[in-house]
């Protein structure tokens, strides 16, 4: 006898727990907007209900005993996440006098984006300045500053922030600076190199060569230049390593207005396939 009312009581708690939850139904729960240490969730407000709890947790971690409580139906953006790390955003309905219906959720991941344009400055013979744009304020990045131009094969340097100042550079050299983010438990793809040329001391002398000609030298309006093949990459330098003009040969006799730049002293460098040339200029 105990035992028939005690499978009738069960009974009987099941069927009431179940008429509650029909009138007390679930909403449908969305996550969107997924960046790097945010997203946003946000469901409709349904009927028949006395509020809702929400959370957001890590993949690994176990469904909430509770949530942060809304009165309704809400829009979130949910900050402090973790870049490249999986979540699942949880919310159940208040179903009144301590009641809630079971737990819903939602699986996303945050992004390991892949860092923005690569920036160099305050170029000297022995050091630039790198930057780049972030992909949040708490994201962590690997560099690496390299005389080859494709993309790195190990680990960089870690750092984090998003500039750093790199020293030791040869004068008068090309490098090449690759970042990548570093994620949880990954990292993104290296963002596509940067190239620049480390600066020439100002006292350089003219560099000959009897393939490569430059005239007029000193120049004032055109400075034409012989001797390159095409897909020479031909770059101006002034002599704080600032870039003054990028130009790409196609033609057997490249000419280069210089009629607007300042007078001074430049580097002109040309780079093709298997030498790398540096000219000193004089501009009247």
């Amino acid at each position: 006898m105990r035992r028939l009312l005690t499978i009738t009581a069960i009974l009987i708690c099941f069927l009431f727990a179940n008429n509650i939850f029909a009138q007390c139904p679930t909403s449908t729960l969305s996550v969107y907007n997924i960046t790097g240490d945010s997203a946003t969730i946000s469901w409709p407000t349904v009927s028949g209900v006395a509020g809702f709890e929400y959370a957001v947790l890590p993949a690994t971690a176990p469904a909430p005993s509770s949530g942060t409580p809304e009165s309704s139906g809400a829009t979130i953006k949910v900050g402090g996440l973790s870049i490249g790390t999986a979540y699942n955003a949880w919310l159940r309905s208040d179903c009144g006098g301590g009641v809630y219906t079971p737990w819903a959720s939602l699986s996303f991941s945050t992004t390991c984006g892949t860092p923005g344009t690569i920036n160099i400055s305050n170029v000297h013979a022995d050091a630039a300045t790198v930057s780049w744009t972030s992909v949040s304020p708490t994201a962590q990045y690997e560099y690496v500053i390299d005389t080859a131009a494709t993309s790195p094969a190990g680990a960089g340097t870690s750092v984090n922030t998003n500039s750093v100042t790199v020293t030791g550079l040869l004068q008068g050299k090309t490098y090449y600076a690759f970042v990548r983010t570093k994620c949880s438990s990954a990292f993104s793809n290296w963002s596509a190199g940067q190239s620049f040329i480390s600066a020439w001391p100002t006292q350089i002398g003219t560099v000959t060569t009897d393939k490569i000609q430059v005239y007029p030298n000193p120049v004032i309006n055109t400075l034409s230049i012989t001797g390159l093949t095409n897909g020479t990459i031909i770059s101006i330098y002034n002599t704080m390593g600032a870039l003054m003009g990028h130009y790409n040969v196609n033609t057997s006799l490249p000419q280069i207005d210089m009629s607007s730049f300042p007078s001074g002293i430049y580097i002109l460098h040309c780079q093709d396939k298997n030498n790398s040339t540096a000219i000193r200029l004089s501009k009247k």
